[in-house]
Formats: structure tokens, sequence, C-alpha cells
């Protein structure tokens, strides 16, 4: 694992991003470590990563709740469990270096879906399928699925703290795949060291992206949001190179 007086500040500001605009947390925290970063502590920061989402995504739900659409949520989960399963079975048998440049390749697409995002527009049912498959073999691969997620309920609703708020109950469906998932395996793959980065950062993350929420209503999200999509995609391209 990175040293921690990295990995804290860097944690907080990926995830403010996220709590602020419902994607790309786990992006921008993966592609700043990628770059002096092998591919087994890449997988360790996967995993890691699993804090911050969970912290962050309930943080926005409690405090800019939301009316859910359970029939939307519904439709996702069909195709979306078929996705996660394949994300469980490759997590596990991955090579390292293959990990690697998948998750670079994920990143530079990350990238592109965040560049060219329109206000919303319409997706056909053959779409939405594939989507939600993708988005279930990434968000439990890589931990990563904003782009695709948001991309699919840009489609679905017109009000974007319910494009949010969608986005991160169906992260932490993921995320409970993933946490049963690592601590069943044998050996459990929370090791030691992932478990002191975690709750030595615990209580920061939490204080950081309580007060970081309420950005959420303030922020001009168009501009920032490109400034941010470019970073994403210069750092998976780098990474390709690395």
């Amino acid at each position: 694992m990175p040293s921690l007086l990295l990995l804290i500040p860097i944690t907080a500001l990926s995830y403010t991003f996220e709590v602020v605009f419902g994607l790309a947390g786990t992006v921008l925290l993966l592609t700043v470590f990628g770059l002096f970063s092998d591919g087994e502590t890449m997988k360790m920061l996967v995993i890691y990563s699993l804090l911050p989402q969970v912290i962050g995504q309930t943080i926005g739900l409690i405090r800019v709740p939301t009316k859910i659409n359970f029939k939307a949520l519904g439709q996702f989960f069909i195709s979306a469990t078929i996705g996660a399963l394949l994300g469980l079975y490759l997590f596990e048998s991955l090579d390292p270096k293959i990990f690697f440049y998948l998750l670079a390749g994920v990143i530079t697409f990350s990238g592109l879906s965040m560049i060219y995002k329109p206000a919303r527009f319409n997706l056909n049912l053959a779409a939405k399928i594939i989507l939600d498959f993708l988005a279930g073999v990434g968000g439990i691969l890589f931990g990563i699925s904003g782009p695709l997620v948001v991309t699919r309920f840009l489609s679905t609703f017109k009000n974007k703290t319910a494009i949010r708020n969608h986005a991160f109950i169906i992260f932490l469906a993921f995320n409970a795949i993933r946490l049963i998932r690592y601590l069943t395996k044998d050996p459990i793959s929370i090791t030691p060291e992932i478990w002191k980065a975690m709750y030595i950062s615990a209580p920061i993350l939490i204080i950081t992206l309580w007060f970081a929420n309420h950005l959420h209503l303030k922020v001009n999200e168009k501009v920032f949001r490109k400034v941010i999509a470019w970073v994403v995609l210069i750092g998976g391209v780098m990474l390709f190179f690395k």
C-alpha cells in the first residue's frame, strides 16, 4: 500500500469529486497511483477503495435524499448481476499485469465517457442492457462503474440529484458484493495492511466527505467535470506507456 501521507489526501480529494458529481472517485484514485504503482499494488487499492466509496455514497444519500425509482433499479440489476458474477471471477483469476492494462483501458474509457456526456439523451433497450452488464463487470472487477451507470441514468432521469443518488444505491450494492467476496476468500483479500489503511483513514474521510457533500448544489458542474474528464483521460493513456 502507498504511504498514508499520500493515500489519505489523494483519497479525500478523489472522493470529494465523487460525492459531488456521483462518479470518478475511484477512477481518480487509481489514475494517480497507477502512474507509480505495479499491478499488485493497484489490486490492493481497488480493495481499499471499498471504504471511501461506501462512506461517500452513504453520506451523499443521507444529506441530499431523493425519491427512489425501484422499477428503474430493478431493470438495471437484471443484467448488472450477471456482469458482477463475471467481475468476481476475473478479479481472482487475472494476472496482475493483465489487470493493470485492463484497468488503464477502463480509466481511459471513463475519461472519454465524461468528456462527452449530453445533459439528456435516449438509449434503446439493447444499449441499456449492455451498459448494465458492463457496469456490473467494472463495478466488481475494478470498483469502477460510475461513467457507465451515470450514462445509463442520464436517459432515465432529468434531475442530477436523482441520477447521482440512484447511482449511489447501485454502487453500494456492488460494494456489498465485493465485501462479501473479500471476506469469504481464503485467505481473505483484505490484508492487515489494507485494514490498517482503512481504520486510520476512515475518520478523516467521514469528516471531509460530510462537509464536501454540500458542494453538490453549488459547484459549476459542466466546467469542473470537463476538467476532471481530461485529467482522467490523459492519466489513463499515460498508464499504457508506463
